[in-house]
């Protein structure tokens, strides 16, 4: 195996910390969402503060598959990931800079982490401009199924993010999640999705199955953990009035079928 296609020692390193930082913030936030809201860097509800919990609880699994699998072409999607996400949502809290208590007990907890999230970022863009790394495995053929359902889900999560950094009334004012959200909490929401969306587009272009199946463990921990804060304040949901709402609860608990069932056709394919 070529080493120039496995992840340096301190990339490696960067990564273990920052799935330990994610993990501990989101845990606090997953488990005391009433605490976490009144100890947050800016207001959010209960349900927010778990439901951000799940995006670092699923991202603290996705930096330990960066660093537990190290070959580049397994990991080059979760890499983007972490990078656009620990970017993305400190550049939100740069632009909300006014709004931000920085005295709340969750505020330079949360800004260290994404600290961490960033430096491991620029670990893993040195280590790739560094080695310039090639795959030892040719382009698999992609089913047309998955690239269906891949073009689809690029679509749709896009869509979510330009409507949330927008700040369009339908994210503000309870139309699709279920609470009122501010302009900081929606951006933080947009900085999610394009984050998630866009190292999809990479494995549309590349083909590489192996690297999908690592995204979509990744992602199918971010789906459960979304999924739970979900289903726990599902009371807050008011399907009959606004409709559009079950559209946030439906998304996830479809992702979550088809991520289980790619998962399923493709331990089913190796053991072939």
């Amino acid at each position: 195996m070529n080493s120039f296609s496995e992840l340096s020692s301190l990339s490696r390193l960067l990564s273990a910390l920052t799935a330990l930082a994610f993990a501990l913030v989101g845990l606090v936030l997953f488990v005391l969402p009433a605490w976490s809201a009144a100890n947050f860097s800016w207001k959010i509800s209960p349900m927010v503060a778990m439901t951000m919990g799940g995006w670092y609880l699923g991202s603290a699994v996705m930096a330990g598959l960066i660093g537990y699998h190290r070959r580049w072409n397994l990991i080059y999607p979760a890499a983007l990931y972490l990078a656009l996400f620990s970017l993305s949502e400190a550049a939100v809290l740069v632009v909300h800079r006014s709004k931000l208590v920085l005295g709340a007990g969750l505020a330079w907890p949360y800004i260290g982490m994404l600290g961490v999230g960033i430096a491991a970022s620029l670990s893993l863009l040195a280590d790739r401009l560094r080695s310039k790394p090639q795959s030892e495995e040719p382009p698999e053929r992609v089913p047309i199924w998955v690239r269906f359902v891949i073009s689809g889900f690029v679509v749709f999560v896009i869509f979510l993010a330009v409507v949330a950094v927008s700040g369009h009334w339908v994210g503000l004012n309870g139309g699709v999640f279920p609470e009122p959200l501010s302009l900081f909490t929606l951006r933080s929401f947009g900085a999610f999705y394009f984050s998630l969306a866009a190292p999809v587009i990479t494995l549309m272009r590349t083909r590489r199955l192996q690297a999908a199946t690592v995204y979509v463990w990744g992602g199918m921990a971010l789906i459960v953990f979304i999924t739970a804060a979900a289903l726990f304040y599902l009371p807050v949901f008011n399907f009959s009035e606004r409709p559009f709402q079950s559209i946030y609860l439906g998304v996830y608990l479809a992702a979550f079928l088809i991520a289980a069932y790619y998962l399923s056709s493709q331990r089913q394919t190796k053991a072939l």
